[in-house]
């Protein structure tokens, strides 16, 4: 019971920081697969996707909204309940916001709310890779000083 209240606490102490980073993968990454999976005929319907389409079909677009917000809310819980993993989660704000510039890239043909909100979202989450991926070389001992060094070792 002792592992499981840590397990609690350790997550209520996490979280804030890191609401960004579950709010993009619960209700961005798992609601845009919901919206890709049960519209199965979203992209014949309008011109608007054609330049998503052109990247990949709509059930590949599902799948990888799914694999990309599942893989980040199960790397998100254990960083929060049980050990910092701050490597995984910069690949998973990375592979986000991959996800998110073909999205907001797919939608600029037309200028819309899709375009400026995929691009804040973009921001958003380019904000939360490099705010890992600092954590992530910070739990590797690189300072500036590192850098320098490591630099004039190669």
């Amino acid at each position: 019971m002792n592992i499981h209240l840590h397990a609690w606490t350790s997550l209520k102490q996490s979280f804030p920081i890191r609401k960004s980073e579950w709010t993009l993968s619960l209700i961005g990454m798992i609601g845009l697969w919901l919206v890709f999976s049960v519209n199965s005929d979203l992209f014949a319907s309008s011109d608007a996707y054609s330049g998503l389409a052109r990247w990949a079909s709509q059930p590949v677009w599902a799948w990888m909204c799914f694999s990309v917000g599942v893989g980040r809310v199960v790397v998100l819980a254990i960083n929060g309940a049980y050990w910092r993993s701050p490597h995984w989660r910069a690949l998973f704000a990375f592979l986000s916001c991959f996800v998110w510039y073909q999205l907001a890239v797919g939608l600029a043909q037309n200028i819309g709310i899709g375009t400026v909100l995929g691009l804040a979202v973009l921001a958003t989450d380019v904000f939360n890779f490099r705010q890992a991926f600092l954590e992530a070389a910070a739990s590797e001992g690189l300072r500036n000083g590192d850098r320098k060094r490591l630099r004039a070792d190669t």
